[in-house]
C-alpha cells in the first residue's frame, strides 16, 4: 500500500499468510519500501502510478521524475514500442526480460514478473523488476560453456573412433558427474534454507572429490559467516572468517578464482588453509538478482586438482542454485526482521489494532488492545465482538465491518466503547479488508476522547463568542484575497440585513452596500493597507437592502506571505447606529448645559428684579384697598410680572441648576390638568388613552406641567387648522436589550401622537436644541426647554415624525413607589408676630422683604452677609431677644452663603429655626433643604401670600413648608 493506492495479491499465492494472527505483510507499507526488487506500477497508458525506493536506485532517477514518465523512459528506442505493447496486451501473469538503460546512458538487462491487477477502480500493471545483468552474463558464459563442452564432447567423440580406452573412461566419468548432478538438483528440490545449502556443499564435495565444501555470507567489514561446512566426510560447525589474504579475498571482489595446487604458497597466512593441508581451491562468488554480493561458494582439497575446466564449471552450476537459496533466505529473513519490527511498530503507536477474520473471530490485536481491555491476547483471539462487548456496541461493530467491507476501502467511523473503569471512550476507527484474506476486515482504532472534548469546549466557546458579538454587534470577517473568497460571522449578515444562504460573500459584493457617499473612503483605507500592511480603522454607513441605513466601525489588519504579497485581511465591523445616537444625545445634552449657565444666571438676577416688582405691588395691593383704579393698574403690573415669572421659570428649569423638587405623582393628572390650558379655544381635540394601574411618577410637577405644555403647544402649533391629539400611557420595564439611555429599571412611558404637518427627518437632529424653531413667533426654548426637564428627571424623550403624516413624542419618566398627594393652594395671608432675621445682599430683596414682614406683623432685622448674620443673631440671644425665624440667601459673592451661615448658626443654636430662599437653585438645598438643616424652603420671586404661610409655619413650628417657584 502506498500513498492510498491498495495492490491485493492473488488468492493462491503462497506467501498471503506468512505472520502471526494470518495478517498480509503487504498491509504494511514498510515492505513495499524496504523490497530489494524494484516494483512498479503502470498505467494502461504506460505511465508510472507509483515506484518504490529500490526500483529508484536501480535505475539511477528519483521518485518524482519516475512518476512524470511513462515506460519509455527506461527502454531504448528501438525496444520501448514493442515492449509496452507486450505488457500492454498480456493479461496473465508473465516473466520478459528486457535491454532497458539507466539515467547515465548505461544498459542493464532487467528481469520481469508482471502481473495485471485492479485498484481504485483502474486496470494496472504491477511490475517487479530484477537486475539480471550478470547472472545473464553468467548464464551466457554457461550457454557458452555448453557450447563449447558440446564442441569439445563432439570431436572427442570424433576422436573415440581412434584414441584408445583412456578416452571412453573419461566419457563414462562425465556420465558419472552428470549423473550426480541430476541426484543433487533431485535432493535439493525438497529443501529449503539451512538444510538445502548443507545438502549442496555435501554434493558439490562428492562431485569434485574435494575433501572440504562451504558456502558463507558476507556479514560486513570483510567478513563472511559460513551457513554450510562440509568437512572430511560429515558437517563441522559454522565459524567467521576475515577475507583479507585468504583467497576469498578475490572471490569477494567478483572473481572465481581457482589454485589447482599449492594454494597455502600463496597464501601463508590462511591458518585456515593450513588446517586443512589444503592443496587446490576453488572459489565462486554467489550474486543475487540485483547484481550484489550475497556470499561465496567454496571447495578445497587435500589433492591437486586434476581437471581445472571441469571445476569450473561445475562451481558455477552449483553457485547459481546456491545464489538463488542464499536471496530467498536473505528476503525471508529480512521479512521476519520487518515484521518483527513491524510488530514493535504495532505495539507502541498507541493506536488499537485488530483483525478480524470473515466469520468476525479476532486473529490479531496488538498490545495498545490489550491494554485497553485489560485482557490478554491469549483471551481475545477466536472470540467475536459479542463475546468482548455489550450487544449494542457489539452489533454497532459489526455493522461498520460490513461497511468498510462492502464499500472495499478504508471507511472512517466514530464508535464509542466502555473501558473495563466504565468510562465512555470515544475512537476514531478505521476499517478496511483485507488483502488476501476474504471476508478479513482491520480496524486501527485512535482514542480521541479528549479531542472530542476540547472539540465540545471549541464548540461551546464559538456559540459563546456568537452570542458574545450578537449582544456587542461586532461581527468578524476574514477575506482570502487571491480567491476573493469573503467570510462573514452570523452577526454581519445581521448587521447588513442580508440572509447567509442567498448572499454569496466577496468584496465587490460587500462594497455594493457600502453607502455610495462613503465608498471611495473605503476603497482608499483597503487599498492603503494593502499597499502599506498598517491596520486601519474607518466609520463608514451601509445600506441594507430594505433601504434602512445602519453606522459601523470597520477594524482590520493584513496578513502577507514571505515574500511580502498580501494573501488575508481579516477584522471587525461594529454597529454603532445606536451609539452614535447616544452620542449624539449626550453632545446635545452638553450643549444645553453650556447655555442653562448663562440662563441660569440670567434668571437668578432676573428673579431678584421680580421679587422687588412684585413684592411692592403686594404691598401696595394690601395698602391700597380703596383705591380701585389704582388696584387696578397693580393688578395688570402684577399680572405681566407673573407673566416674567413664567419666562423665568423656563430659564430656570432650562438651566442645569434647576433642580427638580420631586414628589409622587400621577402622570394622567398632570396631562389632564396641562393639555386643556394649552388648547382651549383651538380646533384641536385631545383624546386620552391611561390604562386602570398607570404607577406614579417621581417628579416635580410644576416642571412636569410644564413639560406638558411645551409638548402640547408644539401638536397644536403642527395643526393650524385643527385636528386630533392623542396622548397615551402604559407601564414598561426597560432593559438592556431596549438600546434606551435609561437605567434599567420601571417606566411610564407616555406619547403624544398629532396627525400634523411632521418634521423632516433631517430636522430630527436639532428638534431639542435651544431656540431652534421652524415658525415664526416662536422663542425656540420649548422643546428645548421639555428636554432638560425630562433629563433632569433621570428621563428620556424621543420622537417620531413623517411628513404630512404628523409626529409622535414619547416620554419616559422612573416610576414611584409612592403615592400621590392631593394639590392644593392657598392665597390667603397668613399674618403673624415675632422677630424675624433677613440676610440678603440684594438691597432691593432686603426692602422688599422689610415691608412684606412689617405688613404681616414681625420685627423684622437685616443682614448683608452670613458673617453679619451671625454676630446679630448671637447679639439678639445674649440680649434675651431671640429670633424667631431667620431667612437666608443660598448665594452671597464674595462671602459666607445660605449653606455655611446655616451650618454656623446651627453649631451656635441647634433649635435654629431658618429659611432657605433662592432665584438660582443649582444646589441641591433648594430640593433637599432639611437634609442640611432648614426648616423651610421659598423659591424668588415670591408673593407675600405665599411668603406669609412659609414664615408663619416656621415660627409657629418649625416649618416643612414651600413657597414661590421652586
Amino acid at each position: 500500500m502506498k500513498d492510498g493506492k491498495d495492490i491485493k495479491k492473488g488468492p493462491g499465492n503462497p506467501e498471503a499468510k506468512r505472520w502471526p494472527g494470518g495478517a498480509d505483510i503487504e498491509l504494511l507499507s514498510a515492505i513495499f519500501d524496504s523490497a530489494m526488487d524494484g516494483i512498479f506500477v503502470i498505467g494502461m497508458d504506460g505511465r508510472y502510478r507509483e515506484v518504490n525506493p529500490a526500483g529508484c536506485m536501480m535505475f539511477g532517477y528519483s521518485r518524482e521524475e519516475l512518476m512524470i514518465s511513462d515506460t519509455s523512459l527506461l527502454l531504448f528506442p528501438e525496444d520501448a514500442p514493442g515492449a509496452f505493447e507486450e505488457i500492454r496486451n498480456n493479461d496473465g501473469v508473465f516473466h520478459p526480460s528486457y535491454r532497458m538503460r539507466r539515467k547515465d546512458g548505461s544498459e542493464v538487462w532487467v528481469g520481469m514478473t508482471i502481473k495485471t491487477v485492479q485498484a481504485g477502480g483502474e486496470v494496472l500493471k504491477l511490475a517487479v523488476k530484477r537486475d539480471v545483468t550478470e547472472r545473464k552474463k553468467y548464464l551466457d558464459g554457461i550457454r557458452t560453456s555448453k557450447e563449447q563442452l558440446e564442441e569439445k564432447v563432439r570431436r572427442r567423440t570424433a576422436e573415440l573412433k581412434t584414441v584408445n580406452r583412456s578416452l571412453e573412461m573419461q566419457i563414462s566419468k562425465r556420465v558419472r558427474t552428470e549423473e550426480l548432478l541430476h541426484t543433487i538438483l533431485k535432493a535439493t528440490s525438497s529443501v529449503a534454507g539451512e538444510e538445502f545449502l548443507r545438502t549442496l556443499v555435501r554434493h558439490l564435495a562428492v562431485a569434485l572429490e574435494f575433501k572440504y565444501a562451504l558456502v558463507a555470507e558476507y556479514i560486513g567489514g570483510m567478513k563472511a559467516r559460513t551457513l554450510a561446512f562440509w568437512a572430511k566426510g560429515r558437517f563441522a560447525d559454522n565459524f567467521e572468517y576475515a577475507l583479507e589474504g585468504t583467497p576469498c579475498e578475490s572471490v569477494a571482489q567478483g572473481e572465481l578464482c581457482v589454485y589447482p595446487s599449492r594454494v597455502q604458497g600463496a597464501f601463508p597466512r590462511d591458518r585456515y588453509l593450513v588446517r586443512m593441508e589444503a592443496e587446490s581451491y576453488v572459489g565462486v562468488p554467489l550474486v543475487g538478482s540485483d547484481g550484489k554480493a550475497l556470499g561465496l561458494l567454496v571447495a578445497i582439497d587435500d589433492k591437486p586438482l586434476a581437471v581445472e575446466h571441469d571445476a569450473r564449471a561445475l562451481m558455477r552450476l552449483f553457485a547459481l542454485r546456491a545464489a538463488l537459496e542464499l536471496e530467498r533466505k536473505r528476503s525471508e529473513d529480512e521479512r521476519k526482521k520487518s515484521i518483527e519490527m513491524l510488530n514493535i511498530i504495532s505495539d507502541h503507536s498507541g493506536a488499537a489494532i485488530l483483525i478480524k477474520d470473515s466469520e468476525g473471530r479476532h486473529i490479531f490485536v496488538n498490545k495498545s488492545f490489550e491494554d485497553l481491555f485489560r485482557r490478554k491476547k491469549e483471551e481475545i483471539l477466536g472470540l467475536r465482538d459479542h463475546d468482548l462487548f455489550p450487544a449494542l456496541t457489539a452489533a454497532v461493530f459489526r455493522a461498520n465491518d460490513i461497511k468498510a467491507l462492502e464499500a472495499g476501502r478504508p471507511v472512517e467511523f466514530e464508535e464509542e466503547v466502555l473501558n473495563p473503569d466504565g468510562r465512555l471512550l470515544t475512537f476514531l476507527s478505521v476499517k478496511f479488508p483485507v488483502p488476501g484474506l476474504p471476508g478479513a476486515i482491520c480496524g486501527i482504532s485512535t482514542d480521541i476522547t479528549e479531542r472530542k472534548k476540547i472539540e465540545e469546549a471549541l464548540r461551546r466557546s464559538e456559540e459563546r463568542l456568537k452570542e458574545a458579538q450578537a449582544i456587542a454587534h461586532i461581527g468578524s470577517w476574514d477575506w482570502d484575497i487571491p480567491g476573493n473568497r469573503l467570510h462573514w460571522s452570523d452577526e454581519i449578515f445581521r448587521i447588513f440585513g442580508l440572509d447567509a444562504a442567498e448572499f454569496e460573500a466577496t468584496y465587490d459584493a460587500f462594497l455594493s452596500f457600502v453607502h455610495p457617499d462613503d465608498r471611495d473612503e473605503v476603497q482608499i483605507a483597503v487599498k492603503e493597507a494593502l499597499e502599506h500592511g498598517k491596520p486601519y480603522e474607518i466609520r463608514h454607513r451601509v445600506l441594507r437592502p430594505d433601504g434602512t441605513e445602519r453606522i459601523v466601525t470597520e477594524r482590520a489588519e493584513v496578513v502577507r506571505d514571505p515574500g511580502g504579497k498580501p494573501v488575508r485581511m481579516y477584522g471587525t465591523v461594529q454597529d454603532v447606529t445606536e451609539h452614535k445616537r447616544l452620542e449624539a444625545e449626550m453632545l446635545r445634552a452638553q450643549k444645553l448645559d453650556s447655555i442653562g449657565v448663562l440662563a441660569g444666571g440670567i434668571a437668578h438676577d432676573f428673579n431678584n428684579l421680580l421679587l422687588g416688582i412684585l413684592g411692592n405691588v403686594s404691598i401696595a395691593k394690601n395698602l391700597v384697598k380703596q383705591a380701585d383704579r389704582v388696584a387696578g393698574v397693580l393688578d395688570e403690573i402684577e399680572k405681566a410680572a407673573l407673566r416674567t415669572k413664567s419666562l423665568t421659570r423656563q430659564l430656570l428649569t432650562f438651566s442645569r441648576g434647576g433642580e427638580p423638587v420631586r414628589e409622587p405623582a400621577s402622570m394622567e393628572q398632570i396631562v389632564r390638568d396641562s393639555a386643556p390650558l394649552v388648547l382651549r379655544g383651538s380646533e384641536v381635540a385631545c383624546e386620552y388613552s391611561f390604562p386602570d394601574g398607570l404607577w406614579p411618577v417621581e417628579v416635580d410637577q410644576g416642571q412636569m406641567a410644564q413639560a406638558v405644555s411645551n409638548i402640547v403647544l408644539n401638536a397644536l402649533q403642527a395643526m393650524p387648522d385643527g385636528g386630533r391629539l392623542r396622548v397615551s400611557a402604559s407601564n414598561i420595564e426597560v432593559d438592556e436589550q431596549a438600546h434606551l439611555p435609561l437605567k434599567p429599571g420601571k417606566y411610564i412611558k407616555t406619547t403624544f401622537r398629532d396627525y400634523g404637518t411632521g418634521i423632516p427627518v433631517k430636522l430630527l437632529p436639532k428638534l431639542f436644541d435651544p431656540f431652534f424653531t421652524t415658525r415664526k413667533k416662536a422663542s425656540g426654548l420649548g422643546l428645548s426647554v421639555t428636554y432638560s426637564i425630562i433629563k433632569k428627571h433621570n428621563g428620556h424623550i424621543g420622537v417620531d415624525s413623517e411628513v404630512g403624516e404628523g409626529s409622535s413624542f414619547h416620554v419616559y419618566l422612573p416610576a414611584s413607589a409612592g403615592k400621590p398627594a392631593d394639590a392644593a393652594s392657598d392665597d390667603t395671608v397668613a399674618r403673624g408676630a415675632g422677630r424675624v432675621l433677613v440676610m440678603d445682599d440684594e438691597e432691593l430683596i432686603r426692602d422688599v422683604s422689610g415691608e412684606m414682614l412689617k405688613l404681616l406683623g414681625y420685627e423684622a432685622v437685616f443682614a448683608v452677609s452670613g458673617g453679619e448674620a451671625i454676630e446679630l443673631f448671637i447679639k439678639a440671644r445674649d440680649e434675651g431677644r431671640p429670633f424667631d425665624a431667620v431667612i437666608l440667601d443660598l448665594t452671597i459673592p464674595g462671602g459666607l452663603g445660605g449653606k455655611e451661615t446655616m451650618q454656623k448658626l446651627k453649631e451656635i443654636d441647634p433649635g435654629v429655626r431658618a429659611i432657605v430662599s433662592s432665584g438660582y437653585s443649582k444646589d441641591p438645598i433648594m430640593a433637599d433643604y432639611r437634609k442640611f438643616g432648614f426648616s423651610a424652603v421659598m423659591a424668588k420671586p415670591y408673593r407675600v401670600a405665599e411668603f406669609s404661610r412659609v414664615v408663619r409655619k416656621v415660627v409657629s413650628d418649625g416649618g416643612n413648608e414651600q413657597g414661590g417657584n421652586g
